[in-house]
């Protein structure tokens, strides 16, 4: 927990500025995880086979990589820079180029978005002329056995 007397990174950047320092932050960012050359080639390998922009390629493959994706994890695969409308254009334009081959992307209501499992399972024969390790790159990885038993637990019904 921060200490509210502590002037925050806003503040200390403005300072720094002020008095003419150059200065240069670097945050690692917990959504976009160090590219393999796996996942890079799985990447230029779903562009080249779906006919996908760069864009809609880091999108895709975050869908693929990934049980559920957040609006915001798509943000920042496809560019942090842009505003986060940009997840919404690339997800309706993925759906047109996707639905060619059968492959549905679902809403996640107030969560995100997924990918249909039968498309999952297109996306991996596409991907296994290229080898186990192109697959391993875009096989989400199993949940915990903490998650499982979170996702089994009942939910309270609500009280009447």
């Amino acid at each position: 927990m921060s200490n509210p007397s502590e002037p925050t990174l806003t503040v200390l950047l403005k300072r720094a500025v002020d008095q003419g320092q150059v200065v240069l932050v670097s945050v690692p960012s917990p959504l976009l995880p160090p590219r393999t050359k796996a996942e890079l080639a799985a990447v230029a390998i779903c562009r080249q086979q779906l006919k996908l922009t760069p864009a809609e390629g880091r999108a895709f493959m975050k869908l693929v990589g990934q049980d559920n994706v957040t609006r915001e994890e798509l943000h920042a695969a496809i560019c942090s820079d842009a505003q986060i409308k940009i997840v919404d254009v690339i997800i309706s334009k993925l759906r047109k180029k996707l639905a060619r081959h059968g492959i549905k992307i679902e809403t996640l209501w107030a969560t995100g978005y997924a990918l249909h499992k039968t498309g999952r399972d297109k996306i991996r024969k596409i991907f296994v002329e290229y080898g186990e390790e192109i697959i391993s790159a875009v096989t989400p990885p199993r949940p915990s056995l903490h998650e499982r038993a979170l996702r089994q637990q009942p939910t309270a019904s609500p009280v009447e």
